[in-house]
């Protein structure tokens, strides 16, 4: 199986041409028939870029996973957290970096120590907290990233 890959040459003005990769695979109905798939450049996830290569987009886009009773995962492309403790995890990660933590003490020193943390802590849960849980609660429900979803609203 070999994947020939020829780079764009700068200034050529024709549209990119992206080499496709062939192969054979055992259809499901019956294992002695054989049918070639391609593998295509795909908004869907890696797991789901095997494609019929008579296939005709029609409309909407068609999950190969979606359910037809209409309950199911309402974020297919994108998925969800695997579980609370991941998403808790990658929120502390994203607000608590290790740059804040090695230089809040360093700033706490340099003005004045305990007399700059009771401003900084007022401060804190009055602007900072809500706006953290405004961000976060939008990004949830919009499941878009920070700046888009605020370009949305």
């Amino acid at each position: 199986m070999s994947y020939d890959y020829q780079p764009p040459i700068p200034g050529n003005t024709t549209i990119f041409h992206q080499q496709k990769q062939r192969y054979s695979v055992l259809s499901s109905e019956n294992p002695d028939e054989k049918r070639a798939y391609e593998e295509l450049p795909s908004i869907y996830p890696p797991f789901c870029k095997k494609i019929d290569e008579n296939y005709v987009p029609e409309g909407e886009i068609e999950f190969p996973f979606e359910e037809i009773g209409g309950s199911g995962d309402e974020n297919k492309i994108r998925g969800n957290w695997s579980s609370k403790m991941d998403y808790y995890l990658a929120m502390f990660g994203f607000t608590f970096a290790l740059g804040n933590l090695w230089r809040f003490p360093f700033l706490m020193g340099q003005n004045g120590g305990v007399a700059y943390l009771i401003p900084y802590c007022i401060t804190y849960f009055l602007t900072a907290l809500p706006v953290l849980f405004i961000e976060l609660t939008l990004g949830q429900f919009i499941s878009l990233g920070p700046i888009t979803a605020w370009n949305n609203i």
